[in-house]
Parts: C-alpha cells; sequence; structure tokens
C-alpha cells in the first residue's frame, strides 16, 4: 500500500492534520507584531520616565544650590524686614517702646518660618539691616532671573517633551499623548509660579505695577489670557499709576500722606532741636569749666597785681575779687588788723588801675573769641599801656617783671587763640617759669621751651 493510504482522506480533500488553515497563521504573525510593538512601546515609556526622573532630579540639585524664596517664604522675610527698619528708626530717637514692638513682631516672624522648616538665619538677629537687604536683594535676582531667563512656555515645553518620547522610541500617537499631560502639569506649576512671583515682585509699595510686573503679565498671557487678565486689571499700570499721583494732593489719600510727611518731617526736626540742644549744654558745660579755670588765673594775675601796689589784707582781697583799687588812700587792714598805708602816688596808681582793666577786657575778648588775626584793640592797648609805664619809670624794679608776665602771658593767650602757635611759643618763653607755673600749667600744661 502507498503512504497516502494510511492518511485519513486523500491530501487537499479529507485534510491533512500538519497543514494549517491560511487565515489562522496570519493572526498569529499580527499577535506576534502586537506583542513586539507593545513591548518596544513599554520599554520606550520606562526610558522616558527614566530620563524625566533624571531631568527632575537636575533641576531639584539645581533649585537646591541656588534656591530662592517661595511666596510665603518671601513674606516672611518682608515681615523680619520690616521690624528691622523699625526698630533701627526706633532706636535712633530712643523709642524704646516701639524697639520692644519691632523685637517681638521678628520673634513672631521667626517662629512662623520654624513651623514651615525655612531657614531664616540670614535674615536673623544678628544680621544687620543693610545685610539683609543685600540679601533679599541677591535672592530676588536669582528669583528674576531664573523666571525670565530659565524657563519656557508649557508650548516650547510641550514640543521639548514630545521630541524627547520620539527618540526614546515611544509611538507618534503616544508620545503625543504622554507630552501634552506633561505639558498640562507643567503649564499648571508655571502660572502658579508666575503669580506668586507677580505678587513678590510685580508690584512696588503703593501696590501699582512695575516694569517687572510688565514682564510677568506678558509670560502669563503665554499660558492663560484670562488670569493675565485679572492681574493686569487688578492693579494701576504705570500709565495709571503717573495720572493717580498728579491728582493725589487733591484726594484724601494725598492729604494723609501730606500729614504723614508733616508728622515725619517734625520728628526729625524734634530730633535736630535735642540734639541741638544736648550740643548746646556740653559747650556750655565746657565753657563754664574753661571761665572758671581763667577765672582762677585772672584772679592769681590780680593778687601779683596788687601785691606789686602794696595792697593788703581787705584791699588786697577786694581787689582781688573785683579788679578795682581802693579809692582811699588806706590799703586796708593787713592780716593784724592794723592799717597798712599805701606808698604809691595817683598817678602810679592809675596807671596800674588801667593796666588792671585792660588786662580783664583783654581776657575777656580773648574767651569770647572776639579776636582776629589782625589783632584786638583791647590787647593792643594793654601792650603800649605796659611798655610805656615801663619807659616812663612808672613800673620799677620786680614790678616790670611782673608787668612783663602780664604781657607776654597776654600774647601767649592771644596767639594761642588765633592758632599762631610759633608766636604762642615765642611769647611764652619771655614768661618767667614761677609765673607760668602758677598762672598757665594749669591750663596749657608744661611751659615751652
Amino acid at each position: 500500500m502507498a503512504l497516502q493510504d494510511f492518511i485519513p482522506g486523500p491530501l487537499g480533500q479529507q485534510g491533512n492534520f500538519f497543514q494549517m488553515d491560511p487565515m489562522s497563521g496570519s493572526m498569529m504573525e499580527e499577535a506576534v507584531k502586537q506583542n513586539q510593538q507593545a513591548a518596544m512601546q513599554q520599554q520606550a515609556q520606562a526610558k522616558a520616565q527614566e530620563q524625566q526622573t533624571l531631568l527632575d532630579m537636575a533641576r531639584a540639585k539645581a533649585i537646591e544650590q541656588d534656591p530662592t524664596l517661595n511666596y510665603v517664604q518671601r513674606r516672611i522675610v518682608d515681615g523680619l524686614l520690616d521690624a528691622k527698619k523699625l526698630y533701627h528708626a526706633a532706636s535712633n530717637v530712643g523709642d524704646t517702646q516701639s524697639m520692644t514692638y519691632a523685637e517681638n513682631l521678628a520673634d513672631m516672624r521667626r517662629r512662623e518660618a520654624e513651623s514651615i522648616g525655612f531657614d531664616a538665619s540670614q535674615y536673623g538677629k544678628n544680621v544687620t539691616l543693610e545685610d539683609a537687604i543685600r540679601n533679599q536683594n541677591k535672592n530676588d535676582t536669582r528669583a528674576l532671573s531664573n523666571m525670565f531667563y530659565d524657563t519656557m512656555d508649557s508650548g516650547n515645553y510641550f514640543n521639548q517633551e514630545y521630541r524627547n518620547l520620539l527618540r526614546a522610541g515611544m509611538s507618534e500617537d503616544g508620545a503625543m499623548e504622554e507630552a501634552r499631560i506633561r505639558a498640562s502639569a507643567y503649564q499648571a506649576d508655571r502660572i502658579n509660579r508666575l503669580r506668586d512671583a507677580f505678587s513678590m515682585y510685580g508690584m512696588d509699595e503703593r501696590g501699582a505695577i512695575n516694569s517687572n510686573g510688565m514682564r510677568l503679565i506678558s509670560m502669563l498671557a503665554d499660558e492663560s489670557k484670562d488670569q493675565a487678565s485679572l492681574y493686569g486689571n487688578m492693579n494701576p499700570t504705570p500709565v495709571q499709576n503717573w495720572n493717580f499721583e498728579n491728582s493725589v494732593l487733591l484726594s484724601d489719600r494725598g492729604m494723609q500722606q501730606a500729614l504723614q510727611k508733616m508728622a515725619a518731617q517734625y520728628q526729625y526736626r524734634q530730633q535736630e532741636a535735642e540734639e541741638a540742644q544736648k550740643r548746646a549744654r556740653q559747650d556750655a558745660q565746657w565753657k563754664a569749666d574753661f571761665n572758671d579755670a581763667r577765672a582762677q588765673q585772672a584772679m592769681q594775675q590780680r593778687a601779683s597785681v596788687g601785691e606789686a601796689l602794696g595792697l593788703s589784707g581787705d584791699g588786697l582781697q577786694s581787689y582781688i575779687l573785683t579788679g578795682k583799687l581802693p579809692s582811699s588812700g588806706k590799703g586796708g587792714k593787713s592780716g593784724s588788723g592794723e592799717e597798712k598805708p599805701e606808698k604809691i602816688s595817683d598817678k602810679v596808681r592809675g596807671v596800674y588801675q588801667n593796666i588792671s582793666d585792660l588786662t580783664e577786657r583783654a581776657q575777656k575778648a580773648i574767651r569770647s573769641g572776639e579776636v582776629s588775626d589782625a589783632g584786638n584793640s583791647d590787647v593792643n592797648d594793654l601792650y603800649e599801656a605796659i611798655e610805656s609805664a615801663i619807659s616812663a619809670g612808672q613800673i620799677k624794679g620786680d614790678d616790670v617783671t611782673k608787668a612783663r608776665n602780664l604781657e607776654y602771658g597776654i600774647q601767649f593767650e592771644f596767639n594761642k587763640k588765633t592758632g599762631n602757635e610759633d608766636e604762642a611759643a615765642k611769647a611764652a618763653s619771655y614768661i618767667t617759669p614761677e609765673y607760668w607755673a602758677e598762672h598757665y600749667e594749669p591750663i596749657f600744661g608744661k611751659q615751652p621751651d
């Protein structure tokens, strides 16, 4: 028998269990192809997800290396700076109540920072106001730079992610859907960041939109025109603010600002007045101390003149205190109670009285500052009076030395007052050491060589 006799049915008629239906073979090939495509799709998605994870980690690391303040942290920092400014202003005027309030306000802000895990040490209690402001400015510069230059709109982000997914092996439809999902999440996050940035950096202290705010609104319009319109309409633009400022003096707000300005000016003037009074008190005390020393010196000089005139007892004491010679012929009582007659003529008495009066006026002119480089008449008159009296023989003997001490002493003080140190030193060199030690050393120190 032939081989086919053992096979059920003729070939091609009764069937052959070794032969497959053409239709079932095609379906199997399609299933295998679909499984391969699904596996590739899963691999592509896994690779894309890995790339996205690496990108997120890189972004997180960049933020960690160069962090900027978020909206809540920025509000805390603003509160800390306000407290520092208040404390600084209050300390300048000695307002302890406001200083205490500022410290309490700063403590409250620091507790808020601790409650959210925010390290506010760059704006802490030991940081000066200037350094704290500098740190905030650095943060603002970084934040705006990141916002303006290191981010893209959601449309560009979609295109970037779509291309990355295609390069990872994902199909066009799969890449399109995944890129759309990622771009939507990115858009929502970017809108929030733009709104926070506008609230932190987009307005000036009066609530008007500044140049940063105009740029942020323009960026916000790329994501949501409704959001951009909302923020653009809820705050005055620079043009509107300019128009408002031109009419603010006629409004209630303008009046309030004027009153606040007046109050600030009054406080400043009051502070200046208090400082001026303090300086005046210090100057008065210095002058009083200086005049006490001068008065002591003047009485010592009168004592020398009175002794030269032969005065003693009450007469000498009266002359030392008043600078006036007794009009009677008696010089007063001595220490024993006996009267001691003056051995001096009326003419000579007049010469000494004139010298005494000129000495008083010259010293008064020097002490009050009524002297100039050209000289003072009282100082010159004293010099001429002493020299004339010596030349005329009206002053003799030891009295010449005493008179010359008076003369050179006044010249020394005059040149010292007018800043002529060389002439002052020259005059001082003519004064006897004993006279200098008694009359000038307590005020001017050791006698110049």
